[in-house]
């Protein structure tokens, strides 16, 4: 399951990328703001970055750099206890049951 949701975490960059492509969400203070669907297409199809894996790492670094995330927590375990957890105050709070680590 660890594998499995470490997968779903790097294609989802690209599904919240499409999802809110240019929301003009950053006069809130949104992060993220700035990654477009042209900006993810423009470094995969940056051949000198490298192999289409690297490329894709790229994608993942620029997400998680623009949102301040040293590392991804792939624990399934961990996103279940989070995504299960009904406080107010708990991980899924902020963005309606809806939260990501980028």
């Amino acid at each position: 399951m660890d594998s499995a949701y470490f997968l779903e975490m790097l294609a989802g960059n690209f599904m919240d990328v499409v999802q809110y492509n240019q929301d003009n969400r950053g006069f809130e203070g949104a992060l993220g703001t700035n990654i477009t669907i042209k900006v993810l297409c423009g470094v995969m199809s940056d051949t000198s970055l490298g192999d289409p894996y690297t490329r894709y790492a790229a994608v993942a670094r620029l997400m998680m750099d623009t949102f301040s995330v040293k590392c991804l927590d792939t624990s399934y375990n961990n996103y279940i206890r989070d995504m299960t957890n009904t406080s107010w105050d708990g991980p899924a709070a902020g963005a309606g049951g809806c939260s990501r680590v980028h």
